[in-house]
């Protein structure tokens, strides 16, 4: 005897969902497909990204936001440093703190200062959901340092990458709080608890941003494997479909920022690589989405939302990068 549709429905809906639970194990698998010797090439290649350029370039500035956070920044700046942003962008001034130390820093710096100071009750999470979408940015010590040393136009190049990030940030930002001022009209408290929790001694200051930072540079570095191996396996399977080497540079720039700079950077001829390396910049790859979700499982957050607008971020910077050739042609 055949049961009721009305029965049937939530079973259909409960295979979905174990599918899509699913899903993420079932793209890893074709990874075991992979020549053992290309995907441990490009771990190790990865290894050495990791040794020579994203530990030296992040780890510092890691560091330097944990101590500033933790030191009370937000209490230490200018107001007038922070009121023409508060006002242009909606954000309180813990907010507009979080997003400074994001486009100084570079991420993960700036969404963890965020959803550090929603823990602390001192921002809303309307606050923090609008300002995760353009508050992560590479750091300029791994644009103009890393990238720059490498890029067509040397550090003059990173400069300018870094300077994309931050003006199409800053207009992301400025054109989300237009869209929102509609739904908020009322301000932003300043804090939302009642008391300032006392500064620790220097000692421990120190200790806990240092810990904080190691567990941090941990994260970003296992991701980064990871995605060498998945960009090894995407790699291999475009080979196989003759694809030319451009459309492996944008695939690999899509999962995860430092290899996509070093297949951009592979490509050699400027009006290519320039703007490709700019759009990696800007989107910054699935691999830091997928941390800074993993930062924000606790707080509420529209995933596709946020994916969009740093699309949007990375499509900007390539255009405003590709522009950027034909009226100051010495970047190329």
């Amino acid at each position: 005897m055949t049961a009721p549709l009305d029965q049937q429905k939530p079973r259909r809906g409960e295979r979905a969902s174990r599918f899509f639970r699913l899903l993420p194990f079932l793209c890893a698998l074709p990874l075991m497909l992979v020549p053992g010797a290309e995907t441990a090439e490009a771990v190790r290649a990865s290894l050495a990204l990791c040794y020579f350029s994203v530990i030296p370039s992040l780890f510092p500035f890691l560091v330097l936001s944990e101590l500033l956070l933790r030191g009370g920044l937000g209490e230490l700046l200018p107001r007038a440093l922070l009121r023409p942003l508060e006002k242009r962008l909606s954000l309180s001034s813990h907010a507009v703190t979080a997003l400074l130390l994001g486009w100084l820093c570079g991420f993960p710096v700036g969404a963890r200062c965020l959803l550090g100071a929603r823990e602390e009750g001192r921002i809303s999470d309307e606050e923090c959901e609008r300002a995760l979408l353009f508050c992560g940015i590479p750091s300029p010590a791994f644009l103009i340092g890393a990238v720059g040393g490498r890029i067509a136009g040397g550090r003059r190049t990173g400069v300018m990458l870094y300077a994309l990030c931050i003006g199409v940030s800053l207009l992301l930002g400025l054109l989300l709080a237009r869209f929102d001022r509609a739904k908020q009209k009322k301000e932003v408290s300043p804090l939302a608890c009642s008391a300032e929790s006392p500064t620790p001694r220097m000692s421990r200051l120190l200790t806990e941003a240092v810990g904080g930072a190691l567990g941090g540079i941990l994260q970003v570095c296992a991701y980064v494997l990871f995605f060498s191996a998945v960009s090894a396996l995407g790699k291999t399977l475009l080979e196989w479909c003759g694809a030319p080497m451009g459309v492996s540079a944008i695939a690999a720039s899509l999962l995860e920022i430092s290899g996509g700079m070093q297949a951009a950077i592979a490509l050699e001829a400027p009006k290519l690589c320039i703007p490709l390396a700019a759009f990696c910049a800007g989107w910054s790859g699935l691999s830091v989405h997928l941390q800074v979700l993993a930062l924000a499982k606790d707080h509420p957050i529209a995933v596709w939302r946020y994916l969009g607008v740093k699309l949007l971020q990375g499509l900007l910077c390539a255009l405003l990068a590709y522009g950027a050739l034909f009226l100051f042609p010495f970047f190329g």
